[in-house]
């Protein structure tokens, strides 16, 4: 088994499976694009303290993999600007010299872990002029990754603030999600953070809002609530679920180039950043309310037909970051359009979707755009967002989604 030290720092962590599929047998073989993704990432407790947004790191190196071995099979177009590789370019040393270059650039502190893992991928390499171009066709295809880690300059760093008005009390307590510089950070693939912004969400005064704030209420929480047994377990279920194990298992499958399996890393982490930022943008111009403010002051929203819940609280605590659009939904969407376009048919019995907050307990989903409705009912059971908020968020996921299977697409299909 190659990297097994990497893949012992994953643990036991929650995962989504393939059920009746041959890849499963497989997961234990060499799989050099998933060795180095992990090998960025940590075990699930570690990953868990992460926001589930840092998804840079693992999407620049996905990238820098993806551009290196690209440039050999040249099944796909590139996303950046092409690269040249000799006739003999090792694609192993391709892989793994972009990886390796990225992760040490990335984390220093760590490059004795990272120079080890290099010297074992190519060991396996015979020594010679093939191996020098792939490493060296690694190094150009980091350093065109790496450049990409870049602020706008037109968009100032500064901490995220919501006012409510000059001379009023706001919690003093500094905790935002909405970190410095997500909104400074160069999109993926989107043209800017703005660009799939939703629209506003209804009118305080709308039938519709007064619909589904009444519906959070009913559901979202913490006490009276009318949730099923089965919608009460679905917040903290669904609520993270690591997907490294699920993208492990699609990329050991047989017949799956080098390529294809950083291709697909590359565009399920770009999804995941850009959805944060999508999500952050909409959040920040918006500012909108979450339902533990907005039924607790019910009777200032001008809608008659809202009712004030003084005490009401959700099933799960509220985010620190305004309300709309909903990111977990943001995120899920996007995912689901990758995963399902990477593994359109189902496995015999549907995916099988374990998570760590309820050990032993599974879920069948026959596609991952089932996982992403799930996802963001879950909210609503939470008590932390609207459904306007989740059919928003969703709609802006689907189109990141979109946008990425456009940028990797084949070769063959670009031409047609």
């Amino acid at each position: 088994m190659s990297h097994s030290f990497r893949r012992a720092a994953l643990g036991a962590t929650a995962i989504i499976a393939l059920v009746g599929c041959a890849a499963q047998a497989q997961d234990a073989a060499d799989n050099l694009v998933a060795d180095w993704i992990e090998l960025t990432g940590v075990g699930y407790s570690e990953w868990l303290a992460r926001t589930p947004e840092t998804a840079r790191p693992e999407a620049t190196v996905a990238l820098a993999m993806f551009e290196a071995v690209n440039a050999i099979e040249g099944a796909y177009i590139p996303f950046g600007e092409p690269l040249s590789a000799p006739a003999d370019a090792s694609a192993r040393a391709a892989v793994a010299a972009a990886a390796h270059d990225v992760l040490a650039a990335l984390y220093p502190a760590r490059a004795e872990e990272f120079d080890a893992a290099l010297a074992e991928d190519l060991s396996v390499v015979p020594d010679g002029p093939g191996e020098d171009a792939g490493v060296a066709l690694g190094a150009e295809a980091a350093a065109a990754a790496l450049a990409r880690i870049a602020l706008d300059p037109e968009t100032p760093v500064e901490p995220f603030r919501a006012m409510s008005a000059p001379g009023v009390y706001v919690p003093t307590e500094v905790h935002n999600v909405i970190r410095d510089f997500d909104l400074a950070l160069r999109p993926w693939v989107m043209s800017s953070a703005s660009e799939f912004r939703p629209e506003p969400p209804p009118a305080l005064t709308s039938e519709r809002y007064a619909r589904d704030l009444d519906e959070v209420r009913r559901l979202g929480g913490a006490a009276g609530s009318e949730r099923t047994q089965d919608q009460d377990a679905s917040p903290p279920f669904w609520f993270l679920i690591p997907m490294n194990p699920t993208l492990r298992t699609m990329t050991s499958q047989e017949g799956r180039s080098l390529a294809d399996n950083a291709r697909l890393y590359a565009m399920f982490y770009m999804a995941t950043d850009d959805a944060w930022t999508a999500s952050a943008d909409g959040k920040a111009h918006y500012l909108f309310w979450r339902p533990i403010t907005a039924l607790r002051n019910a009777d200032r929203d001008g809608n008659d037909a809202t009712t004030r819940v003084a005490d009401w609280t959700p099933r799960m605590p509220s985010p620190m970051h305004p309300e709309y659009p909903c990111a977990h939904c943001v995120q899920a969407a996007a995912h689901a359009v990758v995963l399902d376009a990477e593994a359109a048919t189902p496995p015999e019995g549907g995916w099988v979707i374990e998570s760590p907050a309820a050990p032993g307990e599974t879920r069948r989903i026959e596609n991952f755009a089932e996982y992403s409705r799930e996802t963001s009912m879950s909210r609503i059971y939470a008590g932390a967002h609207y459904r306007f908020s989740n059919e928003a968020g969703e709609a802006v996921g689907r189109a990141i989604g979109a946008r990425l299977l456009e940028r990797f697409a084949r070769v063959d299909d670009a031409e047609e």
